[in-house]
């Protein structure tokens, strides 16, 4: 059974960054691959498979808000150039 401590030591280690600082788009891509395969290797325990499901989905959401906001910014800039 795998503890999720060194787990997720490993994640932050891995990303090269705290939960506090600011994250890019590959650093929670690459977080979330990492926690996608500990929970394929089947090796967690449920909880720690839970905790580790909760933090990928925290990651697979501030994916999507960087996904949103650079849309957002896309539209601005075709709107900008149709006036034009």
């Amino acid at each position: 059974m795998v503890e999720l401590v060194p787990i997720l030591q490993v994640l932050k280690k891995e990303v090269g960054l705290t939960m506090s600082e600011k994250t890019t788009f590959q650093d929670n891509l690459n977080h979330l691959e990492i926690i996608v395969e500990q929970l394929e290797s089947g090796e967690a325990s449920l909880e720690d498979s839970f905790k580790l499901y909760k933090e990928g989905m925290k990651a697979l959401k501030t994916c999507h808000n960087h996904i949103d906001k650079i849309e957002k910014e896309i539209e601005v800039i075709r709107n900008d150039t149709e006036m034009e």
